[in-house]
């Protein structure tokens, strides 16, 4: 109904058009309601705000396209500079695709920017992420900026993640010592 509507020139706000992507993501056609929120997006028939870029993100996903998540989230960082949220979510993105050192990146960049829904969720990100690099100091900072951040007291895994980090790390000095006295 909607798109006839549209086709005889009424329902053209950029509200109409986000209501039509909304009904083709209610019915599971996340084909046609990526087709039509990037094509707004892009002409500006559709708002440009942030939420609504997140949304074609997760739609080029659920359409099993991540490097077209990834570059509407890119751009989305164009139009929110400020964002660290974008580049979290690109960071989760690349992890996904066993891309470890990529999500570090943007990790670090997420971080950097600041305005993160859940601040403790990117540093404990960042802390497990950084650990499995075995950037172990990077990691300790990560993981005790995540256990100083508020809603943290939720993650029962944080004081577990910090044990191991700060045992790499006496392994690691106790490695160095061996080494240097023989």
């Amino acid at each position: 109904t909607v798109e006839r509507a549209q086709a005889l020139g009424f329902m053209r706000t950029p509200k109409d058009n986000y209501t039509l992507v909304g009904l083709y993501f209610n019915v599971g056609q996340f084909g046609r309601a990526t087709e039509l929120l990037y094509a707004g997006l892009k002409n500006g028939t559709i708002e440009s705000i942030q939420a609504n870029w997140e949304l074609l993100a997760y739609s080029f996903q659920q359409v099993d396209k991540p490097f077209q998540a990834i570059e509407v989230l890119k751009e989305a960082a164009k139009h929110f500079p400020k964002s660290g949220q974008l580049d979290y979510q690109i960071a989760q993105i690349y992890y996904g695709l066993e891309k470890p050192n990529d999500a570090y990146n943007y990790l670090l960049s997420a971080v950097a920017k600041g305005h993160l829904e859940k601040p403790y969720a990117v540093y404990n990100f960042l802390a497990y992420v950084s650990y499995e690099l075995t950037k172990f100091d990077e990691a300790l900072i990560a993981v005790d900026k995540a256990i100083a951040s508020p809603g943290s007291e939720k993650e029962a895994q944080l004081p577990r993640l910090k044990q191991a980090i700060e045992d790499a790390l006496k392994e690691r000095e106790q490695l160095k010592a061996g080494i240097r006295t023989q």
